[in-house]
């Protein structure tokens, strides 16, 4: 009978790093007791637990049931509960040796907030504890199996006690404001059951070191569709609750490392069956009227001032030809004679002599547009995305139309055959990660790189399957390739591969058995219109901080110094010949961090 177990808590601190199943054997993974940050960074560590049998008699039965409390005084504080989500299709049948487990099952990724608070100290409260609760939550541990609580530090920016911190000031951070002296912090982690009684306690220290963060170096863009908002949360296109949902999913991203938006002009032509269609979600208002096109640029004008608001720093007009070698004209909708007309799309061929003429018209207005609201000069273009080799000449027409029109403004597309770049057709190529060093010999200017569902084989990606160390250390490889961008397609898709029908992505986690599990979202769709972050977002946010952090160093000791301190223990790495160890990345971390300190111009 259960009442005649005899069982007791049992809580482990790990990194950031390790994916807690319920059947992990969690005790051999290294505790984390210790940790460093830069200021304007936020630092991750997950705590494991699981109630344990006990082997004598003397130890009186606990029902699993236990508040959960962070103590401490440093930066905010959160804890979340990580939540596991199946996965019918964790990888393709030709996958590497490197994941963590290939059979469909449940995935610790989903972070919840359920039973979870922040807190502020009460008020004149008095109490055994020397700090105030930061953050807390309410926990049902089970016997023998293992969950784990995320908990997040963020590290304000600035330290008004410290001299010289203002000139480090990032321009666009997660920080808080707020002061944290530099120096050594602890936290405290507490188990009390629900009567209040003491059961178990753990400290981690926290040193905060004397930089801040730099502003991300890099491109970032996780393509965001509009459309799965308007679709999942079953809102009108540019409703204001549309409006309301749509800056907080923007908000998150910004917060993690994303400093780049996918801009609707047209409903963007991705991931769309031939002859399908997904929800219009078309910022521009087009009218036409005897021949003559108008065009309404107040919805983008709100947009771009939203994006702006929150701290996005670039802008990709929506690709202007159909995915897969610019076949067709985007679906483009247009008022005619009181009407809503259905003006361009797969029935339209992308050179015909009628969406030509739309484009004459059309990309001067947009381009004047962009310059009238101060973003011409971050503002990047699309033809088509993914154009393979059999459809070189049909980029190359497509892009001919409208070269002209874009003067000044770069063209960039994701495609891996090089002879794109060789012919002079695409002179901002973006290939995957699995293609990226044919690019670098090369010497591509200003290259970007990008993984989707087919980068499973020996390359970093964000699948639920992977270890997170492949998911993170794809910040060290864009510093040491002197990577401009990066490109990831998958914030936020609730469909089916090809946009055929929405998904319920607590349950349907690969685009109804098309793509490995993470691959098309890294946020989960909250019931009250804010995002619920993933495991796999913040690990990809910490490659990004790696990458600020090795920016940082590298302007105080040279890139040729950084990059002996990140080889040392490995030797060369690429984007497929790499440190595969959780171990890497956080001694790596340590050493940059200790090498930032040696060399804080301030001391």
């Amino acid at each position: 009978m259960l009442s005649s177990v005899f069982t007791a808590l049992t809580l482990r601190p790990v990194s950031s790093l390790e994916k807690i199943f319920p059947d992990s054997d969690v005790f051999p993974l290294p505790a984390c007791t210790s940790c460093s940050a830069l200021r304007g960074e936020t630092l991750s560590f997950q705590i494991a637990y699981r109630m344990d049998p006990c082997r004598h008699g003397n130890v009186p039965f606990e029902d699993g049931r236990y508040r959960i409390t962070v103590r401490g005084s440093l930066g905010a504080v959160t804890i979340r509960k990580v939540c596991l989500v199946p996965s019918m299709l964790p990888a393709y049948p030709d996958h590497d040796s490197n994941y963590l487990r290939t059979a469909p099952g449940l995935f610790p990724d989903l972070l919840s907030e359920d039973g979870c608070t922040q807190c502020a100290p009460e008020a004149g409260s008095q109490t055994a504890d020397p700090s105030p609760i930061c953050a807390s939550a309410t926990i049902h541990a089970l016997p023998s199996c293992w969950q784990s609580l995320w908990i997040d530090v963020e590290i304000p920016a600035i330290d008004s006690r410290i001299p010289g911190t203002a000139s480090e000031i990032p321009e666009i951070g997660a920080a808080i404001p707020g002061d944290t002296p530099a120096g050594l912090h602890i936290l405290t982690i507490c188990a009390d059951d629900l009567s209040g009684s003491r059961k178990k306690e753990l400290s981690i220290t926290i040193e905060v070191i004397d930089a801040a963060l730099p502003k991300l170096p890099v491109i970032h863009t996780e393509w965001f569709s509009y459309d799965c908002i308007a679709d999942y949360y079953g809102t009108p296109p540019f409703s204001e609750r549309f409006w309301s949902i749509t800056e907080a999913f923007i908000r998150t991203a910004v917060r993690r490392n994303i400093n780049t938006i996918l801009t609707p002009i047209f409903t963007p032509p991705l991931d769309t069956a031939v002859g399908g269609e997904r929800t219009p979600v078309q910022l521009v208002g087009i009218s036409r009227t005897d021949g003559v096109w108008k065009f309404d640029f107040s919805k983008l004008k709100r947009f771009v001032s939203l994006c702006l608001r929150l701290g996005i720093e670039y802008f990709e007009m929506a690709h202007l030809f159909t995915q897969w070698g610019a076949k067709c004209a985007p679906n483009i909708y247009a008022e005619e004679n009181g009407r809503m007309i259905h003006v361009f799309g797969w029935h339209t061929p992308a050179c015909g002599e009628d969406y030509r003429r739309f484009l004459d018209a059309f990309l001067p207005a947009l381009t004047s547009e962009l310059r009238a609201l101060g973003i011409a000069d971050r503002t990047w273009f699309h033809i088509s995305d993914e154009p393979s080799a059999d459809t070189l000449e049909d980029y190359k027409a497509a892009k001919a139309m409208v070269a002209g029109h874009l003067d000044g403004f770069p063209v960039i597309d994701a495609l891996s055959h090089v002879e794109y770049y060789r012919q002079g057709i695409c002179s901002r190529p973006v290939p995957g990660t699995d293609h990226v060093h044919e690019f670098i010999r090369e010497q591509v200017p200003g290259l970007w790189t990008y993984y989707c569902c087919a980068q499973g084989i020996d390359v970093s990606n964000v699948f639920f399957a992977m270890p997170s160390a492949r998911n993170r250390i794809l910040g060290v490889q864009l510093y040491l390739y002197r990577i401009a961008g990066f490109l990831h397609w998958g914030y936020n898709f609730y469909h089916s591969a090809l946009s055929l029908h929405p998904v319920n992505p607590f349950v349907t986690t690969d685009a109804d058995g098309a793509f490995p599990s993470g691959d098309a979202f890294l946020v989960y769709p909250g019931k009250d219109g804010r995002p619920l972050e993933s495991i796999r977002l913040m690990v990809q946010s910490e490659a990004f901080q790696d990458l600020r952090a090795l920016t940082l160093l590298e302007s105080r000791i040279g890139f040729e110094a950084v990059r002996q301190l990140i080889e040392e223990d490995f030797g060369p790495i690429t984007f497929y010949s790499y440190p595969k160890s959780p171990e890497y990345l956080l001694a790596l971390r340590r050493k940059v961090n200790q090498r930032l300190k040696e060399t804080n111009p301030s001391d």
